[in-house]
């Protein structure tokens, strides 16, 4: 039986709007995927903004440890450039910038929370500073956050008001000196170690 010719037009026509329906359905979904794209740079960009302008160090690696984001206040802290962290394992980092001893420390706390334990924040000695660290694992976004403070300034301040109170202390009993309060609504007195062993009292 020979094929009818008007039956083939037909299903020439059918296959020519099947697949300009299905080019015209794809261009829509190349629009939306672009447009999507665009937002979400947008708001990459805004995040990036907000992170730039902190004054805390902050960067995210991969759940192994891998560097795949730091903000400018943290290339600041370390007094470093963005090529020596991006890419790399903090693992290795770590060894690279720290003493050995706070380095070996360091590591057992990382390695802890890289196999997805929580850690308390903890303190590190780098260069002339102190820095402050907190970390964070997000499993949503499957990233490990940190969160590094200078804290040298505000340390160095409670070391002097210590060694203050400590010269204070010592030139009191020195001197057989001291000094006293009077709480006047409560009527109490509350003295100094000086002043509590000169009118014979317990300190």
């Amino acid at each position: 039986m020979l094929p009818n010719p008007v039956n083939q037009k037909d299903k020439k026509e059918n296959l020519l709007f099947t697949q300009g329906s299905e080019m015209e359905a794809l261009k829509e979904n190349l629009k939306e995927l672009k447009s999507e794209i665009r937002r979400l740079r947008r708001q990459e960009d805004i995040f990036r903004d907000i992170y730039d302008t902190v004054r805390d160090g902050i960067a995210h690696t991969t759940l192994t440890g891998k560097v795949i984001y730091v903000n400018t206040a943290l290339l600041k802290i370390l007094d470093i450039r963005e090529d020596r962290l991006i890419g790399k394992n903090i693992l290795k980092i770590v060894p690279e910038l720290l003493s050995p001893k706070d380095a070996k420390r360091i590591l057992v706390l990382l390695k802890k929370i890289i196999a997805g334990k929580e850690i308390d924040p903890f303190q590190v000695e780098y260069r002339d500073r102190i820095l402050d660290v907190s970390t964070n694992v997000n499993p949503k976004s499957r990233m490990l956050t940190g969160i590094i403070r200078d804290i040298t300034g505000s340390r160095k301040g409670t070391d002097v008001l210590a060694r203050s109170a400590s010269r204070l202390k010592r030139a009191e009993l020195a001197s057989k000196a001291g000094n006293w309060e009077l709480h006047l609504a409560s009527g109490t007195i509350i003295g100094s170690e000086g002043a509590a062993k000169l009118y014979g009292f317990d300190a």
